[in-house]
């Protein structure tokens, strides 16, 4: 049996932020004049725009600049009712395609948006259409969608910026989901990938109230429609070859964090930690437990 405390001196940004520079490549330790920010994808569903965030905030705090972006969709934060950490968004319409050797002035006219340490840009390639899947109060302004950049851009950006986070995936505001065919979207210059999972949904019905996609997520993980979604499950999501990291580049480190650890029973959350136990020591996933609305990080494998 193992047992889970939570890490009372470290936040969940900060663990995350280490895990990724500990998977920086050669890339990242050349001159400065060469050097290419580091870039992190983020798929699946629980709370992957939070958790982005909460990197991008920790490390403009230190001084480093960065860019959030996204390869799908992406919340304008200028809408949401939940302030995010952001000086700036800059929309550029040639993003949107990929790249060829006369895009220079799109690279050139994002890399002049970030004149400063600290600074945080979201970076898009269409203006925000309102998402009426979303009942938003009365007199409330509609939150927006930004859209995304052609995922080749990615690596052509990367050098103006200490850290790019890429949303690559869309869940629905579902915890948990299952890819489609043409997800996700991860850019090969992808350095990590964070696998993220809303355990809200454990022991829930599997149905579309708590999964994106249920059928996918039937044939992924064996968990029949009605049926109380388990820790076995998502473990079967996770290892699976079509399954949570589906896409992600041969050479990215993958990250798998369990989101939402605060609002589950001991009970659940043992047995959870010993699916874990049984099935990921021999893997090379790593794993975090952790909340990204308490910031907090509970245990890592």
């Amino acid at each position: 049996m193992m047992d889970i405390k939570q890490r009372q001196d470290r936040s969940l940004s900060s663990e995350l932020l280490t895990l990724i520079r500990g998977s920086a490549g050669p890339a990242h330790n050349r001159v400065p004049s060469e050097r290419k920010g580091l870039v992190v994808s983020a798929v699946g569903g629980g709370g992957k725009t939070t958790i982005l965030y909460l990197l991008a905030e920790a490390l403009a705090r230190e001084g480093g600049r960065v860019c959030v972006t996204t390869t799908t969709h992406i919340y304008d934060p200028r809408t949401e009712p939940q302030p995010r950490p952001c000086n700036q968004v800059v929309i550029v319409p040639e993003l949107a395609e990929a790249p060829d050797r006369n895009s220079l002035g799109a690279q050139k006219s994002q890399s002049g948006s970030v004149p400063q340490a600290g600074h945080i840009a979201v970076v898009a390639a269409r203006e925000g259409i309102p998402d009426h899947s979303v009942h938003q109060p009365k007199g409330q302004t509609d939150l927006l969608k930004l859209g995304g950049i052609h995922p080749a851009w990615v690596e052509r950006l990367s050098p103006y910026w200490d850290l790019v986070l890429v949303e690559a995936d869309g869940s629905k505001h579902l915890p948990v989901k299952a890819p489609a065919d043409h997800e996700p979207v991860v850019p090969e210059a992808s350095s990590v990938v964070l696998g993220c999972i809303g355990l809200d949904c454990l022991g829930k019905p599997m149905d579309e109230r708590y999964v994106h996609r249920p059928v996918l997520f039937r044939d992924l993980t064996g968990c029949q429609p009605g049926e109380p979604i388990g820790s076995p499950h998502l473990i079967n999501l996770v290892l699976h070859p079509q399954g949570l990291f589906k896409g992600a580049p041969s050479g990215a480190r993958r990250v798998l964090v369990f989101n939402k650890v605060d609002v589950l029973a001991d009970g659940a959350l043992q047995d959870l930690a010993d699916s874990i136990g049984l099935v990921m020591p021999g893997n090379t996933i790593g794993v975090v437990l952790g909340s990204a609305r308490l910031n907090r990080v509970y245990d890592i494998f």
